[in-house]
């Protein structure tokens, strides 16, 4: 299922990034502390599923737009989901937008809990308007809040990958 929007990136409310761009709405991970999960309660007269996942169908066309109208600046990819969760495999959605956005004068901000990010690491390393962080919030591998999120230790690989690229762009020891 998708859903069709506007605007794809947004100002944010919060002093580290100026934009937010959300190419899912819903999240697969059902994180416990979600923020946005609430926040879609408080502002849908008929709320969804958060689990029941769906994708900004127009969101490449979007991104484009977008990127020509604003003034750039930080954008967190994404601030309300994940944009590396399960569907993102088959859909390649995150990839596709960043390939608008990394080819753009913004710099662009990565918050994930999934490994699968590695899949980009092609794209990634070939820009230096780019910061890929991971979510661990537990010592546990499969922190009972974070119920149907990639484990940390899939999070930590993804790290000594993340690690290996860096070294071999840079050719540091």
């Amino acid at each position: 299922m998708a859903i069709r929007r506007k605007t794809l990136i947004r100002r944010s409310g919060v002093e580290w990034t100026d934009y937010n761009c959300n190419i899912y709405r819903g999240c697969a991970h059902n994180c416990k502390y979600c923020y946005a999960r609430l926040m879609t309660k408080r502002f849908e007269p008929k709320p969804s599923d958060w689990r029941d996942v769906k994708m900004v169908e127009n969101a490449v066309e979007l991104a484009r737009r977008d990127i020509m109208a604003l003034r750039p600046g930080r954008i967190m990819f994404c601030s309300m989901t994940d944009p590396y969760q399960p569907i993102e495999a088959d859909r390649m959605l995150a990839r596709k937008v960043l390939e608008v956005l990394l080819n753009s004068p913004f710099h662009v901000f990565i918050l994930t809990k999934s490994p699968l990010v590695t899949r980009d690491w092609d794209l990634i390393r070939s820009h230096r308007n780019i910061e890929v962080s991971f979510t661990i919030a537990s010592l546990d591998d499969i922190p009972f809040w974070e119920p149907y999120a990639p484990g940390n230790t899939k999070r930590i690989e993804a790290l000594k990958k993340d690690r290996a690229v860096k070294e071999e762009v840079c050719e540091c020891k």
